[in-house]
């Protein structure tokens, strides 16, 4: 093109561009843009530009878990998957169909159905309403409220199926030939202008694109079929794979990747890294813009034409075979491998930063701004964090220890870092100011600067305050010095809150101590001090929760609600706190501060549950100032294994309703799967089965149920997952459960399940008068026969009245026997021929006035067969009657004449035991007795029987306000301790004398621990019950209730 008459393409003046290059505007737009076009075709225009997606994950910067066969998936090879409207994941393997929750595989194969009696499974597709398809080697398989059919063509089998994707309200299926269902599957035809093998297919807006081994045709709206030459496949290639991505056709071969124009013609798809060569075994584009391609042992990343990352080892171990991929509607990346089970790829905006990103030193404590990078305080001195990537600072003498424990950047941008021995005072350039051998030895907990310049520091040898000058310790305003002191805070009215070992300190400007006015908060260890927006305090303690300070006190959130009692960091984000705890992080809503308030929390890193190993980061440790930090919308945590990187923006979990799912009723052995069913009559026994999709924290999940119609109240299940219901009576029932996440207060909407249990023949209506009716007719007949008879009798006995005077005495003295058989029958148990209960009754006193006369007391012994009722419900009632007559004559036999034994109840046995002997001899016996015993059926039991004994000792004559009930009630409660540290052993409780007075009645109204943590009795008993009950005194016991 000609530019004669633009002598002056840019010509200037005085900074202003000259009218001619105006006037040639036009011409040299037109000619560059006839260039551009001959430069680079329309298939390559329309190629996305690379990095489109400016908020690109990497591969391994997401949350990875994998499950297998040895998590009961049915086979290894994940060929397809799905998601239902309800959540469960389904997954096409080679050994049947599973429906995953997150927590366990539900299979289908040939036990399930025989349509499955060929497992291998190619395809797994669901519907827009909620219908499921199945594509196997041999059929086309529909499931739709627990029922397996199959679909068919004028009553046959359609064959092999390879795919199936929706399309213009129509399910297309492609095997030996393309299929097009109703979405119902009722209907089934098979297009005529589609024939051969058919491998895969894709929809864009308009069109069906249709993939045989060697070409490809489409339709369109109208459901016409077009063919379309794939010129351009390689000689010997076949197409494997089809997928839309950026308004393009992508077509996966055996040779390679490509892009089809809308002629057909394929050229190869290049990206930053080359052309790919694989044979493509994985197509798929994400909703964030990412193609995945499964390629030879290896998976690809892009974005657009740019390679994010190439995957070739599965989590460090081997190398990937991926053949299929699916999106959760919750984002998450599902990858099928065909050697590797299922995959899971989440991504919720936390990091774990360590020595990928240069951390060599994982335990890291605390954090400081320096600019625009984040100081890092480690075991091994300090690093700068700056995009992502550690720098080591510091790390020779200039620091009085290796380990930086606190850091603090001062109003002049000078640097003080406190150690495990000791502070030093920084420039700008990270040379020595200040050192401060005063605190030499100290571990330096936090580093506050006031307003005027002056700097606070908390050490393990009190507060100190540097004025500028001289460093001065800090004493309250009565003298007494300040102990260990964990953290320091100076709040916007300039007062100081100091956290110690050993309560809250509060000074005012003066240095005058304020009062606190909370019992907990003078007396528990502070680990953080902070100020809300508003100027509302908080204080976090170590094991007692937080408080924030109102207009009327202190307001302590009940802690029972709180995922963790302890706090190591606390952070405003909008209208949340982020709180760090030993066992992770959650974030409360500020709404919940209010007292009477409900608690709002959400898990955003759960370093407690189970699966905090294999799904998540690890997270915290760390207590004292700077044991955390945010910027912008980062927050950074210090853990034993790098640095937690948490994005608040994306890191709270997803609150969306839980969907809990009563999956199936089993009774006699089938599955019943449709609400509203009537059981099979005679059977009164059955097991429901029920669960709720999550696929992160599932074992955070807890489920609650009831059977209204028999169940008076809610059954917390915990995370258990079915219920079991026997001798059920005949009605109708309607079976209701909720979930919850353990850290969320209120539950979630129910699921219902509704059945009928019917009567037998002779509980129905009809029968039941019929009965009535013979009962009546029964009654008259017996009295009317009653009534002759008495007649007669009374004739006979007026014949017979002399003679039988002569055997009154003789019937006197029978009967005077038999009234003595029977009150001997009264008192003794009929199984096990021991005394009973009402013996003890009416003998106790006599019992205990007897001990008193010889200067004495007596134990009271109670003992409780271990694990009886589990014996019963395997072996059944005869055997464990067996096992009571056994156990019964191992008491008899080892007690002396002057002891009583009595079966108490059940499985449990009373001795009051003479005190003329050691009660750990005598228990020690029993129990070496127990184990040399041969019990009957002991081939059948799967350990030897034991025991659990509660003792206390009733001293002679009693002690005031103490009686043989306190006794009794004390032993019981001692056994019951016995139960929960470990069974097998034995505990005596005795009260410390002498005995204080409002001891009985406690012992009768409170729990058996609230007892045993009162130390207000001696405990005899087998060490791992001692030691057992000594670890409950130390652990589980809040501070406020031992108070």
């Amino acid at each position: 093109m000609s530019t004669q008459g633009c002598p002056a393409i840019l010509s200037t003046h005085q900074g202003r561009i000259e009218p001619v290059f105006v006037r040639c505007l036009p011409a040299l737009l037109f000619f560059y843009a006839l260039v551009f076009l001959f430069l680079f075709p329309a298939d390559v225009i329309a190629a996305p530009v690379a990095n489109e997606t400016p908020a690109t994950i990497p591969y391994s910067q997401y949350h990875q878990r994998i499950w297998d066969t040895r998590n009961n998936m049915p086979q290894v090879s994940a060929i397809s998957i799905a998601e239902d409207n309800t959540g469960f994941i389904w997954v096409a393997t080679e050994g049947g169909l599973a429906r995953f929750d997150g927590n366990r595989f539900r299979i289908f194969d040939g036990r399930t159905s025989p349509l499955f009696s060929d497992p291998i499974l190619r395809k797994v597709f669901v519907t827009p309403d909620d219908r499921l398809f199945v594509g196997t080697s041999n059929h086309l398989l529909k499931m739709e409220d627990g029922q397996i059919e199959e679909v068919l063509l004028d009553g046959k089998s359609l064959g092999a199926i390879n795919d199936i994707i929706w399309f213009n309200g129509y399910l297309y299926a492609a095997g030996e030939g393309l299929f097009r269902v109703s979405a119902n599957g009722d209907h089934v035809s098979r297009l005529a202008g589609e024939a051969g093998h058919i491998r895969t297919l894709a929809t864009d807006q308009h069109r069906l694109w249709v993939g045989s081994s060697t070409g490809l045709s489409y339709l369109d709206g109208q459901h016409i079929s077009q063919s379309v030459p794939a010129s351009g496949l390689p000689s010997g290639a076949h197409i494997i794979h089809l997928a839309q991505y950026r308004e393009q056709l992508l077509v996966g071969t055996s040779e390679g990747l490509f892009i089809a124009s809308d002629s057909g013609k394929l050229r190869a798809y290049e990206t930053t890294s080359g052309v790919i060569n694989d044979p493509i075994e994985m197509l798929f584009a994400d909703s964030k813009g990412n193609l995945w391609i499964g390629g030879k042992q290896r998976l690809l990343q892009l974005t657009g034409h740019t390679l994010v990352e190439e995957v070739t080892e599965i989590k460090g171990r081997t190398s990937p075979w991926f053949v299929s991929a699916f999106e959760d509607r919750a984002g998450n990346l599902w990858f099928g491998s065909r050697t590797h089970g299922l995959q899971r790829l989440r991504y919720d905006g936390t990091a774990s930063l360590g020595k990928k990103a240069g951390l060599d030193e994982p335990y890291v404590w605390t954090f400081g701004k320096q600019g625009d990078g984040i100081l890092a305080g480690t075991n091994a001195g300090l690093y700068l964090l700056k995009n992502h990537q550690f720098t080591p600072l510091i790390q020779d003498a200039r620091l009085p220890n290796h380990v930086v424990y606190s850091i603090l950047t001062a109003t002049d941008n000078t640097l003080w870092l406190g150690t495990r021995s000791g502070l030093v005072h920084l420039d700008e350039n990270y040379q020595v100011l200040q050192r401060f051998p005063q605190l030499d030895g100290m571990q330096i907990n936090g580093i506050e600067q006031l307003p005027g310049g002056d700097v606070l520091v908390a050490s393990t040898g009190g507060l100190f305050r540097w004025d500028q000058e001289t460093l001065q310790k800090v004493s309250l305003s009565n003298g007494d010095e300040i102990g260990n002191t964990r953290f320091v805070f100076a709040d916007n009215t300039g007062d100081i809150w100091a956290g110690t070992t050993g309560g809250l300190i509060h000074l005012n400007g003066k240095g005058e101590q304020m009062p606190v006015n909370d019992d907990i908060l003078n007396t528990v260890s502070i680990a953080y001090i902070g100020q809300l927006k508003d100027g509302r305090m908080l204080v976090g303690t170590f094991q007692s929760g937080f408080a924030v300070k109102q207009q009327s006190g202190w307001y302590w959130p009940d802690e029972r609600q709180l995922p963790a009692s302890g706090v190591m960091f606390m952070a405003e984000q909008d209208d949340n706190l982020i709180i760090s705890s030993l066992k992770g992080v959650y974030q409360i809503s500020k709404h919940s501060l209010e007292a009477g308030a409900p608690v709002e929390v959400a898990m955003l890193v759960d370093d407690y549950g189970p699966e905090s190993d294999t799904d998540g980061i690890r997270c915290c440790n760390g207590a004292g100032n700077a044991k955390g930090l945010v910027d912008g919308n980062i927050l950074y945590l210090p853990t034993l294994n790098g640095v937690a990187s948490i994005d608040l923006t994306l890191s709270a979990i997803n609150r969306r309703g839980l969907i809990p799912v009563v999956d199936e009723i089993i009774v006699q052995g089938e599955s019943v799967t449709k609400s509203g069913a009537l059981l099979p009559e005679g059977e009164r026994n059955l097991q429901i089965n029920y669960t709720s999709p999550r696929f992160y924290r599932n074992s955070a999940l807890e489920f609650r149920y009831r059977l209204n119609g028999y169940d008076r109240d809610w059954i917390n299940a915990g995370n258990r997952r079915e219920a079991f219901y026997t001798n059920l009576p005949p009605g109708d029932y309607t079976f209701e459960v909720e979930a919850r996440l353990k850290e969320w207060n209120a539950w979630g909407e129910p699921a219902f399940f509704r059945f009928s249990m019917p009567p037998f023949w002779y509980e129905q209506q009809w029968m039941r008068l019929v009965f009535v009716l013979l009962a009546v007719l029964a009654f008259w007949a017996v009295y009317h026969i009653r009534t002759r008879r008495l007649e007669r009798a009374r004739l006979q006995l007026e014949a017979m009245v002399t003679a039988r005077t002569a055997e009154l005495d003789k019937a006197n003295k029978q009967l005077a026997e038999a009234n003595e058989q029977l009150q001997q029958a009264s008192l003794t148990d009929s199984l096990t021929r021991l005394n009973n209960r009402r013996y003890l009754d009416t003998f106790i006193d006599k019992i205990l006035a007897k001990a008193a006369r010889q200067q004495r007391g007596v134990f009271c012994i109670i003992l409780d067969m271990d694990n009886f009722k589990v014996l019963n419900d395997e072996l059944g009632h005869a055997v464990g009657d067996d096992i009571l007559v056994k156990f019964a004559d191992i008491l008899r036999r080892e007690v002396r004449s002057a002891d009583h034994v009595i079966r108490w109840g059940g499985e449990e046995f009373l001795i009051v035991l003479d005190a003329g002997i050691s009660v750990s001899e005598f228990i020690g016996r029993l129990m070496c007795s127990m184990e040399l015993t041969r019990w009957p059926h002991q081939q059948r039991l799967s350990s030897p029987p034991t025991c659990s004994v509660g003792v206390c000792y009733h001293p002679p004559g009693g002690e005031a306000g103490w009686t043989w009930t306190h006794t009794l009630i004390l032993a019981d409660k001692a056994m019951y301790m016995v139960k929960r540290c470990g069974k097998e052993g034995w505990l005596q409780l005795q009260p410390q004398q002498p005995v204080a007075e409002d001891l009985p009645e406690k012992v009768i109204k409170q729990k058996p621990e609230m007892l045993v943590n009162s130390n207000r009795f001696h405990m005899e008993g087998s060490p791992h019950i001692l030691a057992a009950v000594s670890n409950l005194k130390n652990n589980i016991f809040p501070l406020r209730e031992r108070k």
